[in-house]
């Protein structure tokens, strides 16, 4: 996987991630497993007969419809930085999702590595990632990591320091994340069920490889750490993000709001948990209530202002998203 720069100038910085790589890894992985299938089936039908069938060629049978969707999954993604808009936009297969270039906090490499295990030994996987207030990561890539060693290849570096400079962040260094298996666990592990049928259903769609945000993680376990940034997110703890924004917002909600003599339900719609800044660029946290991922939602700010917004079709009832206005 690498990324391209197709645009380049003041006010955009425009990035390309092709799905071919994608593309050529679940069209080889769909031909092996057609061959072997084939192959096993012929050779094994005449000694066991029904047990051939039913041991050999429905499981491969169905690794190879698994390898077809793959195939029509792969997409290619375009990450846009634009300062005329002030937003960093991620568009693949029709779907989009953005966010305020002021949010992203930090750029970054992760590298991820299995740890233990047999494959063990292969090369740890690379990514470019942004992190945003709400402890939420987004990896500019298009459905597979890079591989590499040590600090990462070195087009994913020279991105990050375009992505670096373009936004002016406060950053002196590209830092590099170590992320292990248990870290990506731990971050999962209150996903709710709702959220892996409907990824399924987007993959038996052809629309499962669509920009998505990756969970907060429980604690960072930095390489190189980050100099000259000062308001990073902090860990999410043990509870996961779903969890932990369920239970935060409900806390938060609950302590905000009897001050104010009201009494707090969840299943009341969209719930402000933050302040107004004193001056300048003001923003809440709201809850995100059932039914309105994909959709818009209007909300009262602590200072009577209506702030309408358009909530990311990948994020979950009970998550924190950030208004500003």
């Amino acid at each position: 996987m690498t990324l391209k720069v197709v645009e380049e100038t003041s006010e955009r910085l425009v990035f390309k991630s092709s799905g071919l790589t994608l593309l050529v890894h679940m069209s080889l992985l769909t031909f092996m497993a057609a061959a072997v299938t084939v192959s096993l089936t012929f050779f094994l039908h005449r000694y066991l007969g029904l047990v051939a069938v039913v041991f050999i060629t429905l499981p491969g049978t169905l690794c190879v419809f698994c390898g077809f969707f793959g195939c029509a999954n792969a997409r290619t993604f375009i990450f846009s930085f634009d300062h005329t808009q002030g937003q960093f936009t991620a568009s693949a297969g029709g779907v989009s999702l953005s966010r305020f270039l002021r949010e992203v906090r930090l750029v970054y490499i992760e590298r991820e590595s299995s740890g233990n295990g047999l494959f063990s030994g292969e090369a740890p996987n690379y990514g470019l990632a942004l992190l945003f207030p709400d402890g939420q990561r987004f990896r500019l890539e298009s459905g597979i990591s890079a591989t590499g060693s040590g600090r990462g290849p070195e087009d994913l570096q020279a991105a990050g320091e375009k992505i670096r400079a373009f936004l002016n962040l406060s950053q002196i260094n590209l830092p590099l994340l170590d992320i292990s298996a248990a870290m990506k666990e731990d971050s999962r592990e209150n996903r709710v069920q709702s959220e892996d049928r409907g990824s399924l259903s987007r993959w038996m769609a052809c629309q499962g490889m669509s920009p998505h945000y990756e969970p907060p993680l429980s604690r960072y376990d930095w390489v190189d750490a980050p100099v000259g940034v000062a308001d990073l997110p902090a860990p999410v703890g043990m509870l996961g993000s779903a969890g932990l924004a369920a239970a935060l917002s409900e806390r938060w909600a609950t302590s905000s709001l009897s001050a104010a003599g009201v009494s707090f339900h969840p299943g009341l719609g969209p719930v402000v948990v933050g302040r107004p800044q004193p001056s300048g660029q003001r923003q809440i946290q709201v809850a995100v209530p059932e039914g309105s991922p994909g959709q818009a939602i209007t909300v009262t700010a602590p200072d009577g202002s209506q702030v309408t917004a358009m909530v990311p079709v990948d994020m979950r009832p009970g998550e924190t998203m950030i208004l500003q206005y």
